[in-house]
């Protein structure tokens, strides 16, 4: 009892369900393994393919940090990151190129030994002063003994030289 009008309805609605299951990616994407240099196992994830490697840094060292791995990045200082093609492994890639134009899938991100430099020599500044500031106040602690703030001793000596009325 259906008429041809409900019969082309149909298959027109038919056709609308069928098209919207069909997934069109107009960008490419990419599954790209990124193996951090001291960490264990690659990261994998999806990208665009016209993603700068700058923003696959960002994204990896947040995923990084998500997944809770060793040894622990922070993820505010991302310039001091690099990331290689394991086929060009001397020369890092550069941060505005596009991921999708290196024509690989598999990376190599470590930090920047420049940085790694920077980082070193804060550090034993850091180490060099802190020693200086105990030498300082154990030599100025020698000198005078009864500016330091310790309440049981004065609380001795008020005891010993007090005297019962």
């Amino acid at each position: 009892q259906e008429t041809e009008m409900d019969i082309t309805v149909k298959k027109i609605e038919r056709a609308k369900m069928i098209k919207k299951k069909k997934i069109t990616f107009k960008d490419n994407r990419l599954l790209i393994s990124i193996n951090v240099v001291g960490s264990t196992g690659p990261i994998r994830f999806i990208v665009k393919a016209d993603e700068t490697v700058k923003d696959v840094i960002n994204s990896t060292l947040s995923r990084y940090g998500q997944q809770r791995r060793l040894p622990i990045f922070s993820s505010h200082c991302t310039s001091s990151f690099l990331l290689y093609c394991p086929y060009a492994p001397a020369q890092p890639l550069n941060p505005c190129s596009k991921i999708g134009s290196t024509g690989s899938r598999n990376f190599v991100m470590r930090k920047d030994p420049q940085a790694e430099n920077l980082e070193v020599s804060a550090d034993t500044t850091r180490k060099i002063s802190g020693k200086w500031r105990v030498w300082l106040n154990n030599s100025v602690g020698l000198m005078l003994p009864l500016l330091k703030p310790t309440s049981h001793v004065f609380g001795i000596r008020i005891k010993r030289f007090c005297v019962p009325v």
